[in-house]
């Protein structure tokens, strides 16, 4: 059989005449990469959030059974101006331990800078029922804070939200719970604080004779 190039002149034709094929390279072009989603500033409330420029997030929790009433361990930590506990006095307090709005001016230390001033303030103060136990919460009031290191380098703390949560186990047993979450420019140390100072806590209890057992963590995460 014979073929003739008029026959299939009109077949090459309409196939050079068929749109090129798409490659994965233009498809990609003209698909948009779409955009995270944009984190709101971090503050007093616990979420996923962006922290200030030139800080990043920070986050300790740490947990202790203290073998003490509830209302023996509020004695020591319940009221925010009073901070023997934790190692250190305020250099001067407004308002009321136990009311929102008390702030206490403390000397902090931070790594590699010295130690400065800082105003954390109490923005929330309940008791639980049946003297079950008690919730606190407090925040820098004086956010951001800006400081140099020795090096001469210039840092910021960005804000700090910490929350003390104090639940009953019976009558001579209580849970502690202490979470903070920080925007800073270093790092800072918040377990081995939040720590010692549980620690603390337990052995003032001992030597009040307030104790009834060992102290169970803490622990942190």
């Amino acid at each position: 059989m014979r073929f003739s190039i008029l026959a299939i002149t009109p077949l090459i034709a309409s196939v050079l005449a068929l749109p090129a094929a798409t490659t994965v390279d233009s498809l990609s072009k003209s698909r948009p990469t779409p955009s995270p989603p944009k984190l709101p500033t971090c503050g007093p409330t616990p979420q996923p959030c962006s922290c200030p420029a030139g800080t990043y997030y920070q986050v300790s929790t740490s947990i202790a059974i203290i073998p003490a009433s509830v209302s023996d361990l509020k004695s020591i930590i319940g009221d925010f101006l009073v901070t023997s506990w934790f190692g250190t006095a305020p250099e001067s307090v407004t308002g009321t331990g136990f009311v929102t709005g008390a702030k206490r001016n403390l000397l902090g230390g931070i790594p590699g800078a010295g130690v400065y001033p800082i105003t954390e303030e109490l923005t929330q103060w309940k008791t639980y029922p049946n003297n079950a136990g008690f919730f606190q919460k407090f925040q820098m009031a004086d956010a951001p804070f800006y400081f140099n290191l020795t090096t001469g380098a210039p840092g910021i703390l960005g804000g700090t939200w910490d929350i003390m949560d104090v639940h009953a186990i019976g009558s001579s047993s209580s849970s502690w719970l202490w979470n903070i979450y920080a925007c800073f420019s270093v790092d800072f140390d918040f377990q081995e604080f939040h720590e010692s100072a549980m620690k603390n806590v337990s052995a003032i209890l001992t030597s009040q004779g307030k104790s009834h057992g060992n102290l169970f963590g803490p622990f942190s995460y």
